[in-house]
């Protein structure tokens, strides 16, 4: 694919695709999980049906941007789990408004650094992930709830010479 950002002033021939991604993870007893999250080019995060929060944190695209930005911005949440975990994630692209930007492919990546007592691990989206197209979404303002979603599905890896983010911590705030 051509290297092209995308923004509001950039459009890209791509079509509006919305996806859901589902990993379980199971332990006993009671922890904590620090989380970091990042899609191209929007995304709702669920743990153990609580939303955590959306992102990822604005990198640039407004004001007329038109040129690729170096780096990528990820979100970090805090959860408190107990007895296993489930993780969920809507995601969205290409952007619709001026503060969204894009690489000019879609992606979901996140990292959890879970501590239960005195065991600590990690949980990395890979192909063990379920996922699935949001199919009752046309746009991003056309919807309709009537639809049935298909089977959850593995999730694909991204091969590693087609990553194309560049992912920092913000530094700055959600807008």
């Amino acid at each position: 694919f051509a290297r092209v950002p995308e923004t509001y002033f950039v459009q890209c021939e791509r079509k509006f695709v919305a996806a859901q991604f589902y990993k379980k993870v199971e332990f006993e007893g009671a922890g904590r999980a620090v989380i970091h999250v990042f899609a191209d080019t929007k995304f709702r995060l669920t743990v153990d049906g609580k939303v955590l929060g959306v992102g990822p944190v604005a990198a640039g695209g407004d004001y007329g941007n038109c040129l690729p930005m170096p780096k990528q911005y990820f979100n970090t949440y805090e959860a408190e789990v107990r007895d296993g975990m489930e993780i969920f994630c809507e995601v969205q692209t290409p952007g619709l408004v001026q503060t969204d930007y894009s690489c000019g492919k879609g992606g979901f990546i996140l990292e959890a650094d879970v501590k239960v007592g005195e065991r600590e691990f990690a949980v990395v989206t890979d192909e063990s992930w379920r996922m699935r197209a949001d199919t009752r979404f046309d746009s991003f303002d056309r919807e309709d709830f009537t639809r049935e979603l298909p089977e959850w599905d593995s999730a694909v890896a991204v091969p590693e010479d087609e990553v194309v983010w560049k992912l920092a911590e913000p530094g700055i705030p959600m807008l």
